[in-house]
């Protein structure tokens, strides 16, 4: 569990910051010109993937039960 309090602590410092910089740039008095453009992509793309990781948090295993439901309910 040390790994994932490590994960949720990288998480808090580099992440939470970076999403309220891109919060802030959504702001009505702030100018959308080239820099904001660069600086908006390069925000979002770095939280977007921050959140694409947190799946390799899930389980791993599903018991028999659980794959019958996922299999019952997706498209696979």
């Amino acid at each position: 569990m040390d790994e994932i309090a490590f994960a949720f602590q990288i998480f808090d410092e580099l992440v939470v910051p970076t999403f309220d910089k891109l919060e802030a740039l959504l702001g009505d008095d702030v100018a959308r010109d080239a820099v904001w453009r660069n600086d908006f992509c390069r925000y979002l793309s770095f939280v977007r993937d921050a959140f694409s990781g947190i799946a390799s948090l899930a389980k791993e295993e599903a018991t028999e039960e659980e794959r019958r439901v996922y299999y019952a309910t997706s498209d696979l």
